[in-house]
């Protein structure tokens, strides 16, 4: 059996230098004019992996385009020279037919080690993480502000295909905008109690996941000070909701009585 030799070259694409080690430098091929020659490139890998793609689907019928994928991937030979690669291997048709239990875990995006996004501004998250043709789920991320993201591989929102091991969520970073934080504290009223004083506004901003409960908050907002035993407060939103949004509340002073949650309309911010 011929065996092509293991070539990894320069086909650049963006992040990782490409998805899978294929043989792809000076194959032989059929040329313009009818003659044969040596040619190279991303077109000369493609038949290799439809060469091993074909097989897998005779031999399992009822698989689609995700099993069979994932399949060819997990399946290929580890090669620690191809570390600049998605999944660090080489394509290999025997393994892809007989994979078992071969996990592959890799960042798709963002495709740099690090990254930030301006307040409101999505960031895309993606991972591939298979064990043979199956996704390998569940995933989370953590964020350098210590909270977790969990990935889905469902096919909604960012994510572009459900069950294709790739799982995608959309973080977004939302500004609170002018959040009053109260600075002093004196007992106005001559009740023996603190009245907290506002003295000015700092800007405060807020991660969250959508679809998914985010962290707890703790902040005090205050529009009026609290002047003998009432006061208002009001709770605002960055961006209205199509559908309305429910705002738990809790007070830590067990004096203070509060609703348990507050209710912001469609369309409305506050």
């Amino acid at each position: 059996m011929y065996a092509p030799p293991s070539v990894s070259c320069c086909f650049h694409l963006a992040g990782k230098s490409a998805f899978h080690s294929t043989p792809g430098v000076d194959i032989v091929s059929t040329l313009p004019g009818g003659v044969y020659g040596l040619d190279t490139g991303t077109s000369m890998s493609a038949p290799f992996v439809t060469g091993v793609a074909a097989p897998l689907k005779v031999a399992n019928p009822s698989w689609d385009w995700r099993a069979i994928k994932n399949q060819i991937l997990a399946g290929g030979d580890a090669v620690p020279a191809l570390a600049n690669t998605v999944t660090g291997r080489r394509l290999n048709a025997y393994g892809a037919l007989t994979c078992s239990n071969s996990v592959v875990g890799s960042r798709l995006l963002p495709n740099v080690a690090t990254t930030s996004g301006a307040v409101g501004a999505p960031v895309t998250l993606a991972y591939l993480s298979i064990n043979c043709g199956q996704p390998n789920g569940p995933v989370s991320v953590q964020t350098s502000s210590g909270g977790t993201v969990n990935l889905v591989d469902d096919g909604t929102g960012a994510d572009q295909a459900g069950g294709d091991g790739t799982f995608t969520p959309t973080y977004t970073n939302f500004d609170f905008g002018q959040v009053l934080v109260p600075q002093l504290a004196a007992d106005l009223t001559g009740d023996g109690k603190a009245d907290l004083v506002e003295l000015s506004a700092v800007t405060g901003s807020f991660h969250v996941t959508p679809a998914t409960v985010g962290p707890s908050l703790q902040v005090s907002l205050v529009t009026t000070p609290i002047v003998g035993s009432s006061g208002n407060a009001q709770v605002s939103l960055a961006v209205a909701s199509s559908s309305g949004t429910t705002v738990q509340l809790a007070a830590s002073d067990p004096a203070i009585s509060i609703p348990a949650s507050a209710k912001i309309p469609a369309g409305s911010v506050s």
